[in-house]
């Protein structure tokens, strides 16, 4: 035999006042209720925490979780969330910069890969000069002329891609130092602080929903017997939840 028990619904019988714990102020409204208030609103503030645990569920980026808590928690969120819209701002404006540089940087790497090849063939050029002409055989002076000509050219070509590396190297610099600039560190902080806070925020709201749903409705399915003598000395609540107890027959598996 299964007993369901109706434990804070039987409440709206009890004339007595609950301080509600810290985690079901905020899903109920109050810091203090009575027997009453609380069973009038369980089931209303059953389905507001199911919602919050959907809308909370669908939020996936630091930004959407900001924007929510200060529509939602506007009294707790309204400067963070002012703070966090002008540490973006900054940061925006720096990933811009950092996106024109890495572009830059990208074009010095196309700009070394082809030169690099140059560099290459220039090199095949002279290795076959040296086959055809000069190992083995009898060089003329025009032969070794066409050979210096040759060297100058690959060393030419290999001083230019070491001069468009250099500058990919310089342009590294710059953006790292770019990068590290105190008012970019700040802010990178700021908002790692702020993100930080927006979830635990989010964690927090979490835990209430689910203790205003879950945790409340195991708690009633096997009330503690201790319950009743502390809040209802005279029986009511005892009396209350007996009488609106269901009882029902399971088969034996």
């Amino acid at each position: 035999m299964r007993v369901g028990y109706s434990t804070w619904e039987a409440l709206d019988e009890v004339n007595a006042w609950f301080r509600l714990p810290e985690p079901l102020r905020r899903p109920f409204g109050a810091d203090e209720l009575s027997g009453v208030g609380f069973s009038a609103r369980m089931g209303q503030v059953r389905e507001r925490a199911f919602a919050l645990l959907g809308e909370l569920k669908s939020i996936r980026s630091p930004r959407e979780l900001v924007r929510y808590l200060e529509r939602t928690q506007t009294r707790a969120w309204a400067c963070p969330a002012h703070r966090y819209d002008q540490v973006q701002s900054v940061l925006g404006d720096m990933a811009k910069t950092v996106a024109e540089r890495r572009a830059a940087k990208r074009q010095l790497v196309d700009q070394a890969h082809a030169l690099a090849q140059g560099t290459q063939a220039a090199a095949r050029a002279l290795g076959e000069h040296w086959r055809d002409a000069i190992f083995e055989k009898d060089p003329t002076p025009a032969d070794w002329a066409r050979r210096e000509e040759l060297v100058a050219e690959l060393k030419a070509k290999q001083a230019k891609v070491d001069a468009t590396w250099s500058a990919w190297r310089q342009q590294q610099a710059e953006l790292d130092a770019f990068t590290e600039l105190p008012e970019i560190v700040e802010a990178k902080r700021t908002r790692d602080a702020l993100v930080f806070e927006a979830e635990l925020t989010r964690v927090r709201l979490i835990r209430e929903a689910i203790l205003a749903t879950d945790g409340l409705a195991r708690a009633s399915h096997r009330p503690g017997a201790w319950w009743f003598p502390l809040v209802s000395p005279q029986g009511q609540w005892f009396r209350a939840v007996h009488r609106r107890a269901r009882y029902r027959f399971e088969p034996l598996q």
